[in-house]
């Protein structure tokens, strides 16, 4: 591979990742306040995102932090493909494994070399995605805190209960109460922190209490993710694509040959091929690692190694809490991964 050769690809993958965070991200946004909220806070998607839109609007609620992973996606996507590239091209050359053997490999050497790009990307992703439910649950602490008529010189016992009930019936009907809060989490936040919601601040804060290395908080269960998760992912792109290529022309073996691929996919795939196997790709790649995302995602918000979080989702939420907000991560995954495939693909044709 060129030097040239290698600076179109890094175009065309970061080009490809920016266009589907930009269509991923709200929904997004919606999946991570699912995974780290506790069913008593958003029972379902729908009041999730109801919440999100009549509390925050929709740039600074379903747009919150987006900067940074949307940087985040042009690098990673970029590393995905030049890695794979790379990968495949020199196992293609000094080795005689079957091609699927080779896709799989490739696929995951791609998803552990992203890893170590993305943790600190998601890491602050994920903790300006839930900013402001912290901010609006310290309004509500404020709320349940402002003194009532009772404290102030009531000493009547029944309007005294009267007027505490009151109070009571309107702390409960906020979406996020101090005790759901701390009914969710081990160690719930004081009054006291500070809640970011821009990115610089937010890394100064992640470095000031844990160090630099402190952005890479959740790297475990984001290898883990990205490693399997990118083996299946450019595994069932590239499985699909050879076969509409096999139904369209006959042959298995036009694509075999790296250095073919390119310049042919043009004439031999039609671009609903393309979407369709780049969109199944994802959804199948989002399926089967969301329990690993799940975990990864409280790791970072919450503070928790990768054992603390398995056992913390297990024991307040069983088996079903590893897959809070499944639905909408399936729902997004499809035009978005459709588009990085399909920009990606279309892009390299150009070179």
């Amino acid at each position: 591979m060129t030097l040239q050769t290698a600076l179109w690809e890094i175009i065309c993958g970061s080009l490809a990742g920016a266009l589907g965070k930009l269509i991923d991200y709200p929904f997004d946004t919606i999946k991570v306040r699912m995974q780290t909220q506790g069913i008593n806070v958003f029972p379902t998607t729908w009041s999730c995102i109801q919440y999100t839109y009549n509390n925050e609007g929709i740039f600074a609620g379903f747009y919150q932090g987006i900067l940074s992973p949307l940087l985040g996606a042009a690098l990673e996507n970029a590393i995905l493909f030049v890695s794979y590239n790379q990968c495949y091209n020199l196992m293609s050359r000094f080795t005689e494994w079957d091609v699927i053997w080779i896709i799989l490999i490739s696929g995951a050497f791609a998803g552990s070399c992203a890893s170590f790009v993305l943790t600190p990307v998601e890491l602050i992703k994920c903790k300006l995605q839930v900013s402001n439910l912290h901010m609006q649950m310290y309004k509500e602490i404020d709320i349940e805190h402002q003194p009532t008529s009772t404290e102030i010189g009531e000493d009547d016992d029944e309007d005294e209960e009267e007027e505490t009930e009151e109070l009571e019936e309107d702390v409960s009907t906020m979406k996020l109460s101090r005790t759901r809060r701390q009914s969710r989490t081990r160690n719930p936040p004081s009054p006291q922190s500070t809640h970011h919601t821009e990115i610089i601040p937010t890394i100064k804060s992640i470095i000031a209490e844990k160090g630099v290395l402190g952005l890479w908080q959740g790297q475990m269960g984001t290898f883990i993710r990205e490693s399997i998760g990118s083996l299946i992912w450019f595994g069932t792109f590239q499985l699909l694509k050879r076969y509409f290529v096999y139904k369209n022309t006959g042959s298995w073996d036009i694509l075999d040959n790296p250095s073919n691929e390119a310049n042919e996919t043009e004439l031999i795939i039609h671009s609903w091929q393309l979407l369709l196997s780049g969109g199944i790709a994802g959804f199948v790649f989002n399926g089967s690692v969301f329990p690993v995302d799940t975990i990864k995602s409280l790791m970072q918000t919450e503070h928790l190694g990768f054992k603390e979080a398995i056992n913390h989702i297990h024991n307040h939420y069983g088996i079903a809490g590893f897959y809070r907000g499944l639905a909408i991560t399936l729902f997004r995954s499809l035009p978005s991964n459709a588009a990085v495939f399909y920009t990606y693909e279309k892009l390299s044709n150009m070179f």
